[in-house]
Order: structure tokens, then sequence, then C-alpha cells
């Protein structure tokens, strides 16, 4: 939030024993940032908007958000109940030209305006609970009395993969080892340039020279020139070995003193505390034409263009290596854990807009994802290379990137076999 002379964050505790709403300066680190569908819903409706008020309810747990959008006032209403956030947002929609109502995810078109005062939005909040807590018994909001700062510092201590980095030091003094010995190896350079040098060495009847397992081969028909010629080769060849060599090590051990002394940690995936969603439609399940390996679905795209989903690590190989040509495209959900989707098409161009948005809703779907913005990333078969000793996953290259936005009727347009 931007005030004359200094930038405003707010925090707001999805629950699980983080109820509130916080004031900070400094942004969360990327660490501990993700992103989900409660938080893309919040960047469509609140971004680009003037806030003019944030109250609080004294009997309950209760904040009222007023801010200004399109000409209208529009109100967010956040209710902690127990470990749960539920939240009630009214906003004027000029799709419509009128006042919608969303009550955790639920929502109702055309409201009318004297419906949506505090006292009539605080009404939706008594079947959830609302006036049924102790607003002073401690126990129910331990966090509340911790500064922001506190609160993301034990976040992000909390998400440091300590077992990777213990791995991480293991490799690196493995990997250290290894150069080691391959610098004691190509060391034997400068046996070989003594050798070469003086004047008392006699190559004629040398057929092979060998040290440390460093073998240089002559040719019976060559004469001494020529041997000393292979050998002065063999040399610029060993030093060059030995400089990058060096380099790794180097390398190597600035990495490894970085992890020792903290200055490189490696992060688990954030997991998120997810709001109460109701959802106006009834959870929905992919369902279709399946193949002897289990989990794999079958079905066509809006245009009439065939697609394949695989919901576990068996079904995306089976698609990959058995059903796919390679130059069908396959798409992922960038930087998540998804399914695999191959699309029985060779050239990009020819999926429309709403093949891309059924793909990405479907992929989103599959993978148990809530997000309304889904980025996917999507190459050809053929640039894809099987991990060995992980099934269902991948390496990709030659790769494109795009975001499409979720859409909750992609049943409705997509005609599964």
């Amino acid at each position: 939030m931007r005030k004359k002379g200094e930038n405003i964050c707010l925090f707001l505790g999805r629950g699980k024993g983080f109820e509130g709403l916080w004031v900070g300066h400094k942004k969360p680190k990327s660490t501990i940032r993700a992103r989900d569908r409660f938080l893309e819903y919040f960047r469509k409706h609140l971004t680009s908007t003037g806030l003019t008020s944030v109250k609080i309810y004294d009997r309950d747990r209760v904040i009222f958000i007023t801010y200004y959008k399109i000409g209208h006032l529009n109100n967010l209403v956040l209710f902690w109940s127990g470990r749960d956030l539920y939240f009630i947002h009214n906003y004027f929609d000029d799709k419509v030209d009128g006042f919608k109502l969303v009550i955790s995810g639920k929502t109702f078109d055309q409201v009318d305006e004297q419906l949506l005062t505090d006292v009539a939005l605080l009404e939706h909040l008594k079947e959830y609970g609302l006036n049924k807590i102790d607003i002073d018994d401690e126990r129910s909001h331990k966090n509340i009395f911790k500064e922001i700062d506190q609160l993301l510092e034990e976040e992000e201590s909390s998400l440091v993969d300590k077992k990777f980095v213990k791995g991480k030091v293991k490799f690196l003094n493995r990997k250290l080892s290894n150069i080691t010995k391959d610098l004691e190896k190509v060391h034997v350079w400068r046996f070989y340039e003594r050798l070469v040098n003086s004047e008392e060495t006699d190559l004629s009847n040398q057929i092979l020279l060998e040290k440390s397992g460093q073998k240089i081969k002559f040719d019976k028909t060559w004469n001494e020139f020529k041997k000393k010629d292979a050998i002065f080769k063999k040399i610029k060849s060993l030093k060059k070995g030995e400089g990058i060599l060096n380099n790794r090590k180097i390398a190597c051990e600035i990495e490894l003193n970085k992890i020792k002394n903290n200055q490189v940690q490696t992060f688990k995936k954030v997991k998120m505390i997810n709001p109460i969603w109701h959802s106006n439609e009834k959870k929905m399940q992919l369902k279709g034409k399946t193949s002897l390996v289990q989990g794999v679905v079958f079905g066509k795209l809006p245009s009439g263009i065939e697609f394949g989903v695989g919901r576990n690590a068996r079904a995306n190989d089976f698609l990959r290596s058995k059903w796919s040509n390679k130059k069908d495209i396959w798409f992922h959900m960038e930087n998540y854990k998804s399914a695999h989707l191959i699309v029985k098409t060779e050239h990009f161009s020819n999926l429309t807009k709403l093949d891309i948005q059924a793909v990405g809703s479907i992929l989103s779907t599959v993978s148990h994802h809530q997000l309304l913005e889904i980025p996917l990333v999507f190459t050809q078969v053929k640039h894809l290379r099987a991990v060995k000793g992980a099934a269902g996953s991948v390496l990709f290259r030659n790769e494109k990137y795009l975001v499409v936005e979720y859409s909750d009727i992609w049943r409705k347009y997509i005609s599964l076999d």
C-alpha cells in the first residue's frame, strides 16, 4: 500500500494460529512467498484501488476493509472462526453493472445494495460462529502479540531444508576428493616435460610411454621428432585439463565454505494455509476413457484436438514414451508439482485460446491447485528426457512459457471419450 512518503505492507493471517491483520514496512522474502487461488483472487480485485478504511469489530475477530474502485465503494470482511478464515467480499462488477457478493468463494450476482451494509454482512457470518468466541482468551490467538518481523523470521527459519544442506555438503566433499585425485593424475605432464627436454632421452625404440595412468602410444613408423611432437601434444592437453580442474576445485571450495558459513541456504516449499473456500458447483473429477495404464485420461479440446493427461508417475511415462509422437506438445505447470498433459498436434499455432485455457484449467484441477492464473511451460515431446531412477520426471529444453486464466466451466466445452 502506497502512502505519501512511505510504503506500508498489510499482512493477512490465513488461520491455523495466524488470525488477524499485521502492519509492516518490509515485503516478505521470496523464500516464504507462494501463489494460490486466494492470493490471485485478491490481486485481481485489490490491485490499483484506493483504501479508505480498516475497521475492527469489537465483539469478535472481524475486520472490515473498505476500498474505492470503478467509482464505487467496495467491502471486504475477514472473519476468523476458530482456526479457519472466512471472507465476505462485495464489489461492483462493471460487466453486469451491479454489485456481486462473494462469501468464501461462493458468488451471488446482482445483490441489492441494502443487503451490503456492515450489519447485513455480519448476518452472513453467524452461521460460521460469529459472536461465539471469548475475545479475551489469549489461547485462541497465540500469535497475535508477535511483531510481523518476528513471524516472518520464524517462518523463514522453519523452511530451511537442513537435510538438503547436509546432503549438499556431503556431495561437495566427495566432488572435491575426486577433483584432487584427477589433479594428481594430470600433474604427470611435468614428468613428460622433463623427459622430452632431456638430452639423455632415447625414443628410438619406444612404442609406449606410461606414467600414473597417462599413456602415450607411438606408431612403429614414427621417427624421434614425430614421437616428441606427440609428447608435446600430450603435455598441452594435460596442462589444459589441470587448469580446468583447478577452476572446478576453487569453485567447489567457495561453494562449500558458503554453505558452512550459512551464506547459502535451501528452502522447502511453503506449506499453504487455505481459507474456507466454497464452490458454486459440486467438486468434479476428470473422468473419461482410460488406457490399460492406471491414471491416464484421454479427451478432446474445444477445437477437437486430442489430448492425454497423466495423474501419476507411471501414467506420465506412458504418455511420453508410448502414446505421443515426438512432435506432439507437452504441457506442465511452471514451478509447481503437476500432472503432465500432451496434445496431439505438431504446431502450437493450431491451438485456440479456449484450447490453451482448457489445458491450464485441466492441469490445475488434476494437480489439486487453486490458482486463478496458471503458469505453464511447454515444449515438444522430442525435447524431453527421462530422469534415470525418477519415474514420471523429465528434463526439458527449448521450452516456452505462458500464463492462462482458470475457467470454472472448462468441463462444459471439453468432450471426454
